[in-house]
């Protein structure tokens, strides 16, 4: 079929090696970056409101102690068992508008 035949083009123009060379620089950056500044987001109090995942690896649970620190008065919603990658999985999709349509609904009420 055409899937193996695309698949070695793809591997043969240095697609494969592209791809993991941008993933070995995403986890380079992701052990290297420093602890994001929440002094700016803390200033929106109630207004605020975060969604995070504890598997997601842009958002690890240090983060989100530290946000949740830094504003106390920002509303907090925590998705078990979704990753970074939830827009690829239709069921994590649902979790993480889920989480969004709480959030939007307690700020509203």
């Amino acid at each position: 079929g055409r899937a193996p035949d695309a698949l070695l083009e793809f591997i043969k123009c240095g697609g494969a090696a592209h791809a993991l060379a941008l993933a070995a620089d995403e986890f380079r950056v992701l052990r290297t970056a420093p602890a994001p500044a929440w002094a700016p987001y803390a200033r929106l109090h109630a207004r605020l409101a975060v969604i995070a995942a504890p598997n997601d690896a842009w958002f690890p649970a240090h983060h989100w102690a530290e946000c949740r620190a830094a504003a106390p008065r920002a509303a907090f919603e925590e998705i078990k068992g979704v990753r970074h990658d939830f827009v690829t999985d239709a069921a994590a999709t649902a979790a993480t508008a889920a989480a969004a349509a709480r959030l939007v609904r307690g700020m509203l009420a």
